[in-house]
């Protein structure tokens, strides 16, 4: 299933794209972002949506630069049954697990989002209906929580209060100067988290069109 195809201004901005002829053969989408410009200015920018063998995505700005990169599997209803997948105390469906996630966010705005958005949107198409699966380690609870994703198991809630707290805790570093942004606030004794996305969230996200394949 195909989304819209992309508007004059996404249209005109890829006949721009410098990169080679491999990655221009590869090109799927697109990704609206912003860049940071001197001082505090941010303008937006397209980024562009480079798939990979078999559930790979990249994100490549027009210099072909990687922006980032996420690895994504199927699971089938059949697969589900094995992996033990508890989506709001039941069995669903099929959904897309991020297996792999990095960005390189210097000088750019919103590439995490877009890679989770392309796994919405890979969800969706392969009839899965948006839905998406991970484990937040590391210190990435916050990232993927403030995006909307929620715990999942027996103990969801008790984990989102605590990615809340933590949440709280970055929010008062900020404001003392301790830290710059929520990146850099460590959650890693949280340990691994299985997360979902709810079904309001996957809405908007389908709904908002930040991220259009071809």
């Amino acid at each position: 299933m195909e989304l819209q195809k992309p508007n004059y201004l996404f249209s005109k901005q890829l006949k721009q794209v410098e990169v080679t002829k491999n990655s221009v053969n590869n090109i799927v989408g697109e990704a609206r972002l912003e860049k940071i410009k001197s001082g505090s200015k941010v303008i937006p920018v397209v980024a562009y949506i480079v798939k990979g063998f078999p559930f790979n995505y990249s994100l490549i700005d027009k210099q072909n630069n990687e922006l980032g990169f996420t690895s994504l599997h199927l699971y089938s209803p059949k697969e589900n049954k094995t992996y033990g997948v508890d989506y709001e105390c039941g069995k669903f469906p099929g959904a897309v697990y991020v297996e792999d996630m990095y960005s390189s966010t210097d000088g750019y705005v919103g590439v995490g989002n877009a890679l989770h958005e392309i796994a919405v949107t890979v969800s969706k198409n392969a009839g899965y209906g948006g839905r998406v699966l991970l484990d937040a380690e590391k210190s990435s609870h916050i990232f993927h929580y403030k995006f909307g994703f929620r715990s999942m198991g027996d103990r969801c809630y008790f984990l989102d209060e605590s990615i809340e707290n933590e949440i709280e805790k970055a929010e008062r570093k900020i404001r003392k100067g301790i830290i710059s942004s929520m990146k850099d606030h460590d959650t890693s004794h949280l340990g691994p988290i299985s997360m979902y996305l709810p079904e309001e969230i996957i809405r908007t996200i389908l709904n908002r069109n930040q991220v259009i394949f071809y």
